[in-house]
């Protein structure tokens, strides 16, 4: 488990400050993101909050890794959704192709972590594969 502590706490921090950018910087990101006929500071700070969300629920996870799976499970889905979303904005012509690459690297790169989590968490037994490296993630094979 210590492994996803670490690497739960290293989201966290991403999220955080990648929701700070947003909050702080709007105009700059409206600008990349490709929004010319209106001034979305809205859309792009809301945006940003949403990010320090997942941050704060990355710390929890972290911090309470016995009661994160229903948190698991929630950005997960919005992790896999987001980009969904952005996709079906860009066939509208109502998002420019900078939001898509932006959702697709920073909601589907954390995918793959998230499902390990939740299979480790749930899956009892253990693999075999899996025992040597428990040791290493923070749990002992025995007392020792």
């Amino acid at each position: 488990m210590r492994f996803f502590r670490v690497f739960f706490w290293i989201a966290a921090v991403y999220h955080v400050a990648c929701g700070l950018v947003f909050l702080t910087m709007p105009w700059a990101l409206a600008a990349w993101f490709g929004y010319k006929d209106f001034s979305p500071v809205f859309l792009v700070q809301s945006t940003g909050l949403t990010i320090c969300l997942f941050g704060l629920g990355f710390a929890y996870m972290a911090e309470r890794p016995s009661k994160a799976s229903p948190l698991v499970v929630l950005i997960g889905l919005f992790k896999l959704f987001l980009p969904l979303l952005a996709l079906m904005g860009l066939m509208r012509g109502e998002l420019h192709g900078n939001v898509l690459w932006f959702h697709l690297f920073n909601d589907v790169l954390w995918l793959p972590f998230l499902a390990a989590f939740f299979f480790w968490f749930y899956h009892k037994p253990r693999p075999h594969r899996f025992l040597p490296l428990m040791g290493v993630f923070g749990a002992g094979l025995r007392k020792r």
